[in-house]
């Protein structure tokens, strides 16, 4: 056996193993199986599924670790297939589902014409820019929201350990979509207030998570635009995974907008993936050099260095303070000057 090209068949052959978790993940069968092992053929009237089928998807997920199939034919989750659960924390199963939405995998499959002609694979794919396409599906946009809202929850913890937001009365969370991290930090810190800023479509569901989470008492809900201006009266800016979002000219209109915002002294802080100096197969360098494909894949923007960071962030009147190493992302702390 060669095992170097058992592994080379394997990243090639990844995007079976995404679609089957995918399906996994919409059907909701790892939540049938929370009360104990089950036999497929009983699932599928619950699930509306073709029997054989389904059984056939559940031995394939079995042959990837996903499930478990018993001596007597019943499955069960693994250990991943429980993080599959919509009702357990760090669940992934927003993620199995938002993450290759159809829209973005018919985006990664334009990869190759975008590397020769320079265009971007989602509008050539779906006729719409990724926003354009969010704005029109309300279904696409709430999947995506779930995924975005799913990875920011688990992150939080890390974000709470690298700022003190003890000393802080408001925090301002532009683009944060339906709520995942402003509604963690305010339950972190009682007394603390919030504003959720975003765009209407990335608001979706926003006012439903906050008031589950209870802090609707403590965070107003703010639609706009982060081109055109940002809400006043932060003592602490965030911007997660926002810039990554646009090229350098837009990236450095949102920075502005944040910077006409604030006062001198309030605190900017930009979660973002940094490019290492070096490509390598270490989590720090692989993670952001598959990013950086994956932001161009769907918006045509980048991933970027610590210095083009600080540069950014000095040009819009920034200085930075220090770089915490959260991770994947790191938590850029900067302030007004």
């Amino acid at each position: 056996m060669n095992a170097t090209r058992d592994r080379l068949l394997a990243l090639i052959g990844g995007f079976r193993a995404t679609q089957m978790i995918r399906t996994a993940a919409l059907l909701g069968i790892c939540d049938r199986l929370v009360a104990g092992p089950r036999e497929a053929s009983d699932l599928a009237a619950e699930l509306n599924a073709d029997p054989a089928l389904l059984h056939r998807l559940m031995r394939a997920l079995a042959g990837i670790d996903v499930l478990e199939e018993g001596t007597d034919g019943r499955f069960s989750n693994t250990d991943m297939g429980e993080l599959l659960r919509s009702d357990v924390p760090e669940t992934a199963a927003a993620v199995a589902v938002g993450l290759p939405d159809d829209h973005v995998w018919k985006a990664w499959s334009r990869l190759h014409q975008s590397v020769v002609d320079g265009s971007v694979p989602h509008d050539i794919a779906n006729d719409a820019s990724f926003w354009e396409l969010l704005g029109d599906d309300p279904v696409a946009s709430a999947r995506f929201n779930a995924f975005m809202a799913a990875n920011t929850e688990a992150f939080v913890p890390q974000l709470l350990d690298a700022f003190d937001f003890s000393a802080c009365k408001t925090v301002v969370d532009v683009g944060g979509g339906s709520g995942g991290l402003i509604a963690s930090i305010l339950a972190a810190h009682p007394g603390l207030r919030a504003v959720l800023f975003d765009q209407t479509s990335g608001l979706e569901g926003a006012d439903e998570f906050l008031r589950q989470r209870g802090v609707t008492d403590r965070c107003t809900v703010v639609a706009g635009d982060f081109f055109e201006s940002v809400p006043t009266g932060g003592d602490v800016y965030l911007l997660r995974l926002i810039l990554h979002d646009w090229e350098d000219a837009d990236a450095a209109r949102i920075l502005q907008s944040a910077r006409h915002a604030m006062a001198a002294g309030a605190h900017l802080l930009v979660i973002d993936h940094l490019l290492p100096a070096r490509a390598d197969t270490s989590p720090n360098a692989r993670i952001p050099l598959v990013m950086d494909m994956h932001m161009h894949v769907l918006f045509g923007a980048r991933e970027r260095s610590e210095g083009d960071m600080r540069k950014m962030l000095d040009d819009a009147g920034f200085k930075v303070e220090r770089i915490a190493p959260t991770s994947p992302a790191r938590t850029i702390v900067a302030q007004a000057v």
